[in-house]
């Protein structure tokens, strides 16, 4: 983490004025947000690396979607290698706390 509080995944990742092309997943969801793919110059998908970096997560809407048999391994090695915002003890057990509490039982009903 930078001095101002900042992580590097921004020019990491995306350095300033890179051009990419994106792609609309779908319709709006549930919470009329769009789901879009960023595709980078080289074609690099970069939902998936900020995934894998564990600077994103996977959205509960995208499980009807073919990008999440991609993405949620990607996140699963994530959680494991304990990467960026997955880093914290605390948040795994409050987001396990909540999905096993409150999403899964929405998903059965």
């Amino acid at each position: 983490m930078h001095s101002n509080g900042r992580l590097p995944v921004r020019s990491a990742l995306l350095p300033k004025g890179a051009e990419v092309s994106i792609g609309i997943v779908g319709l709006r969801d549930r919470n009329k947000h769009l789901h879009i793919n960023v595709y980078l110059q080289d074609g690099i998908l970069l939902n998936e690396k900020l995934v894998e970096e564990g600077y994103a997560a996977t959205s509960l809407d995208l499980q009807n979607d073919g990008l999440a048999s991609t993405l949620n391994p990607l996140q699963a090695d994530a959680i494991q290698k304990n990467k960026g915002l997955w880093a914290s003890k605390q948040l795994l057990r409050l987001l396990h706390y909540i999905i096993s509490t409150f999403i899964r039982p929405m998903l059965w009903s």
